[in-house]
């Protein structure tokens, strides 16, 4: 459809050129087709569409001048010429721009929805979207189950330190607005029950008119582990060393009254 307007509005401009005497008319017609090139450009998301018409309709333009002759005529080929030149070259690099742009925004989505970390948009304490390490980690079975579900839902009543784990989360997440970022080791729960470790990581943003928090997980339930287990082995060590201390001390008291 759209060569078929090509090739109709190109005979169109041709005829004009050679059998329109008004010249008033034909530059009338000179603008119209500058007009119609420009509105073109916009489609240069279908590039090999832009480049057919604009240079279908520019070159019946241009040979038609040459045909009709003339200094005038000629001069309006050359710069019909450098014109179709500059809208093809500036077609081409936003083609370029926009293929750029959609590649970046495919790469981004690859790494959003196949990062090991989970990552969501938080509004109003609510999940708005997430990717599916957070399916995943929190053992949902499809993104529709998370969406518009309250963080609330997703952690135990009290943390490990005691305090209240809503009045903890609201407190970080005010923090996050206020400065832009907070972080906290947090204990979740899944659907299943089941309590894991996070590092949960909490940025402000402000997209599309709405201030949002961008939340990133990261399970450290391995590293807390390790980290009770040191735990536990240095106070073993200690209350070892303590032992040993005490009989050490118990053995010289002991040598020491033998010795009298």
């Amino acid at each position: 459809m759209v060569l078929l307007s090509s090739i109709l509005y190109g005979t169109l401009v041709w005829l004009s050129v050679i059998y329109t005497e008004d010249i008033y008319v034909f530059f009338v017609g000179m603008i119209v087709t500058a007009i119609a090139a420009a509105s073109l450009a916009t489609l240069v998301s279908v590039f090999h569409i832009f480049v057919a018409f604009i240079s279908f309709q520019m070159l019946m333009f241009i040979s038609a001048s040459i045909y009709r002759g003339g200094e005038m005529f000629y001069l309006i080929a050359v710069l019909g010429v450098a014109f179709l030149g500059i809208v093809l070259a500036n077609g081409y690099r936003q083609y370029i721009a926009l293929k750029n742009s959609i590649s970046m925004e495919d790469t981004f989505k690859t790494i959003y929805n196949k990062s090991t970390d989970g990552i969501a948009l938080i509004q109003n304490n609510r999940f708005r979207d997430c990717n599916e390490a957070v399916i995943k980690m929190f053992k949902y079975d499809s993104i529709d189950d998370v969406l518009n579900r309250d963080i609330s839902e997703l952690m135990p009543k009290y943390q490990p330190d005691g305090q209240s784990s809503v009045k903890k989360m609201l407190k970080k997440m005010k923090e996050a607005y206020k400065n832009g970022f907070s972080e906290v080791e947090w204990l979740h729960k899944t659907t299943k029950g089941d309590e894991f470790w996070a590092q949960i990581t909490l940025t402000y943003i402000h997209l599309d008119g709405e201030d949002l928090l961008h939340g990133a997980w990261r399970d450290i339930t391995d590293r807390k582990k390790l980290e009770e287990e040191a735990k536990q082995t240095a106070i073993y060590l200690q209350n070892l060393n303590t032992s040993l201390e005490y009989k050490i001390e118990e053995a010289v008291k002991e040598i020491k009254k033998q010795e009298r």
